[in-house]
């Protein structure tokens, strides 16, 4: 288990140990390593209202780590709060290398279920995008939330939809978490 405690959040990984597929337990065995030997991430933490992520101006840079299974990066993270945007990079995890976290735009209608697997679905200001990478596959996206009274903090994951040639469906995994202050 991996996890980055930051004042207002967390951000949190756990290895894949089983997996079922319509009640039934599929043996890793059969899957693509690349994509089993990953871990999931999920962040928790203090939520930034969205009202005052709206009032928010300015330019701010985020620093931070990202990590997967078997490794650390380096997350760095632009957000122009005018132009209601924000675009980064990950660097520093081997087997992805250079992940580009392509510009979106600032949403208040993330769902919190999705960043923290929350039971109840709570308002959440954050960005969701595309996200590139040298063998982050071909259907990557981040999602990212803001933390702490003034988003002081930001908190998320790459989400990478996968097939299953085999078993013949799609799942959905978080390989990469990452977190970052407000420089």
């Amino acid at each position: 288990m991996k996890i980055n405690h930051l004042p207002h959040s967390l951000i949190i990984g756990g290895v894949l140990v089983e997996l079922y597929h319509d009640n039934k337990k599929i043996d890793l065995n059969t899957l693509d390593r690349s994509f089993t030997d990953f871990e999931s991430y999920a962040a928790f933490g203090e939520f930034t209202k969205p009202k005052i992520v709206n009032k928010m101006t300015g330019n701010f840079h985020y620093k931070g780590i990202a990590f997967n299974g078997s490794g650390k990066g380096v997350l760095s993270y632009h957000v122009d709060f005018a132009d209601k945007t924000g675009n980064g990079m990950i660097t520093g995890l081997k087997e992805h290398g250079d992940i580009t976290l392509h510009k979106a735009r600032i949403s208040d209608n993330i769902d919190s279920r999705l960043i923290g697997g929350h039971n109840d679905r709570q308002p959440m200001s954050g960005i969701e995008g595309n996200a590139t990478g040298n063998a982050l596959g071909v259907s990557a996206q981040y999602r990212l939330g803001f933390f702490g009274p003034n988003a002081e903090e930001i908190a998320g994951h790459i989400e990478v939809r996968n097939q299953d040639p085999m078993h013949k469906h799609t799942y959905t995994t978080h390989p990469i978490g990452f977190s970052g202050s407000r420089q």
